[in-house]
């Protein structure tokens, strides 16, 4: 992301995994689409990056050929962040098509498997069966906040919202969580009684925020609207038991 001279603007690129993109200064963007080396620049992997079409760096295979796709968005600093969010996850999730032998239905069918909307900063990351033997048949539930510290003046900010309320409706309603560490190997309750807090000390200026989110919310297990309050770049796993 580039910073303009006007100091009002943000100029932000998203580029896919080929492609890389940096500002050596304001105003200006370079995107790098294949990075391709014929002599080793002693960086580590020890040959030449000559990578070919056909797996050699011999003299009669063509040089790698990469295709990529970059985004342009230029916008104020304050609307820059969130446009780039939602095309990320626009990009990397896009939507799941899916086809059946049928007549022509008379109008065109809709479904929503949850009666609310998560807040416009949370991500729902998870809804899996694949360890329900090893849970008593509750299936892992994961949710994300979207934003950084500082990156925007409102979507930054812990977001709360009551599971119970959004996932109710058949199919997907949950009527029991259980808040568990990230990889849900073992209850978070337990986890913050015996985990080492290690004392820290700044000793340069990093930049960090004059408005850090250290103050951390679980869930309640005795809270039958099951609300969670997640805080910025923070990941919550719950078991969570569905009818």
């Amino acid at each position: 992301m580039v910073s303009l001279d006007d100091g009002e603007t943000e100029m932000v690129v998203i580029t896919d995994a080929t492609m890389g993109g940096s500002s050596m200064s304001d105003g200006s963007l370079e995107v790098m689409t294949h990075r391709r080396l014929t002599h080793d620049d002693h960086r580590g992997v020890g040959e030449p990056l000559s990578e070919t079409q056909c797996g050699t760096r011999g003299p009669f295979c063509e040089g790698l050929t990469m295709r990529g796709v970059a985004l342009l968005v230029v916008d104020t600093i304050e609307n820059a962040h969130a446009t780039r969010r939602e095309l990320v996850d626009r990009l990397t999730f896009p939507p799941t098509l899916a086809f059946d032998r049928g007549s022509a239905l008379p109008t065109t069918p809709s479904m929503s498997a949850i009666a609310g909307e998560l807040p416009a900063n949370v991500r729902l990351m998870t809804v899996s069966s694949n360890y329900r033997e090893w849970n008593d048949g509750k299936f892992l539930f994961r949710v994300a906040h979207k934003y950084q510290v500082d990156e925007h003046p409102t979507l930054s900010l812990p977001a709360t919202f009551s599971l119970a309320s959004i996932f109710c409706k058949a199919g997907l309603k949950i009527t029991a969580a259980e808040e568990t560490t990230v990889t849900a190997n073992q209850p978070r309750a337990g986890w913050e009684k015996q985990k080492k807090v290690w004392p820290t000390v700044e000793v340069v200026d990093r930049g960090v925020s004059m408005q850090p989110q250290e103050s951390r919310q679980f869930l309640d297990p005795t809270d039958e609207a099951m609300e969670v309050t997640i805080n910025a770049m923070e990941v919550k796993t719950f078991l969570v038991t569905l009818a």
